[in-house]
């Protein structure tokens, strides 16, 4: 007679009670006699399964941990992207304690291949683990190896952070194959990695400044592509450091009052964030330029500058047209990072000039909402004002 529905999920309600009660002996005994049950669907020996790998993991048993893992792992693959990850993940420490590093590695690739709709969390949870766990035991060659056999299998959210680790993995063997492999991907990849860098957390604006401040990166460019790249670092930088004629230098050698650096980033961006008032002045009234251009996280000059608290650089923008209400890619306005960072005479410049306080953020929050979550208590007052 199968298990019917209501008296498996009082069962493993008992057992997660348990687990979570600090009785990881009681939860694993009760996990094994779901997995024993003749009747047991393949759904409920997924969870007694999952069940009874935490239970030893909590246990410190470790190789029954990987034991199990290794023989019915491919139970638990039935669960969601997340909980097989997790399951993973255990299985992965438990190989570590247990002296078994090359099973990290098994494990990891087993967790990425064993479904073909994973969450980008879930597998970077998986390869956030095998890092850790592969540094720890000093192996940066097991760490090499997989992300060089996984980069083209994880989502594309993960690829810039997997191409990163690549690198890192080969320059700390020595490895000069392993690097300029990881470099000729690198360089074959780039022109995905803009598109990636505005989606939250995927570590691609971060790489690609890396990359393009990297000479061994920049002499595999074409040289057209190689003298921009350095021209627009050259001016942003510039632009940080209040050099108005070096910024006016590179610019003139680009012919482009837009120039962008690997992140997106304009001289305009880098002298707002920066609070050099002067280059924005001076940048602002030069023709064509453009006061709204975002870098890879869709945020322009005025983001910045509201959020480093610049009030005369703001104030200077607003003047010669910025739009106030740009939201980033993560809906978030001027106004909004300005409240969320406490700047008081920032937000007040910001509604002065137009900004809207109404705007909700992708997490539903106005930027009344963030000074009151944040304890901006006269901001906050200033907002909800008349």
């Amino acid at each position: 007679m199968e298990l019917d529905r209501a008296t498996f999920e009082e069962r493993m309600q008992a057992v997660d009670d348990a687990l979570r009660g600090g009785d990881a002996a009681g939860a694993l005994a009760g996990a094994q006699a779901l997995r024993a049950e003749l009747s047991a669907t393949p759904e409920h020996l997924a969870w007694s399964t999952y069940y009874a790998l935490r239970a030893l993991h909590a246990l410190g048993r470790w190789d029954a941990v990987v034991d199990l893992m290794r023989a019915e792992g491919g139970r638990v693959t039935a669960l969601g992207s997340r909980n097989v990850a997790f399951a993973c993940a255990l299985a992965m420490e438990a190989a570590h304690e247990a002296g078994d590093i090359e099973a990290v590695v098994a494990l990891a690739i087993f967790a990425v291949r064993s479904r073909s709709d994973h969450e980008a969390a879930a597998v970077g949870l998986v390869f956030e683990t095998a890092e850790d766990l592969l540094r720890r035991a000093a192996r940066p060659d097991l760490w090499l190896a997989l992300t060089e056999t996984m980069i083209d299998a994880v989502p594309a959210l993960l690829s810039a952070q997997l191409q990163r680790w690549a690198l890192d993995a080969a320059a700390a063997l020595s490895d000069r194959e392993a690097l300029e492999r990881s470099l000729e991907r690198a360089v074959a990849r780039r022109a995905r990695w803009p598109a990636l860098a505005r989606l939250r957390d995927s570590g691609a604006a971060e790489l690609l400044v890396e990359l393009y401040a990297s000479p061994w990166f920049l002499a595999r460019l074409p040289a057209d592509e190689r003298a921009r790249a350095l021209l627009g670092a050259r001016a942003y930088q510039a632009a940080t450091d209040g050099d108005v004629d070096a910024v006016g230098a590179a610019l003139e050698a680009a012919g482009d009052p837009n120039l962008t650096d690997a992140a997106g980033r304009t001289a305009l961006s880098g002298a707002a964030w920066a609070g050099q008032t002067g280059v924005v002045v001076a940048l602002a009234g030069r023709p064509g330029v453009d006061l709204d251009r975002a870098n890879l996280h869709g945020r322009a000059p005025l983001h910045l500058a509201a959020a480093r608290g610049h009030r005369s650089a703001v104030k200077r923008l607003l003047t010669a047209g910025a739009a106030a209400d740009l939201r980033d890619i993560d809906g978030q306005t001027p106004l909004i990072l300005a409240a969320r960072a406490g700047r008081l005479a920032v937000a007040t410049t910001l509604l002065l000039g137009g900004a809207d306080p109404t705007v909700h953020d992708a997490h539903g929050l106005t930027a009344a909402g963030w000074a009151a979550r944040e304890g901006h208590i006269k901001l906050l007052a200033k907002l909800e004002g008349p």
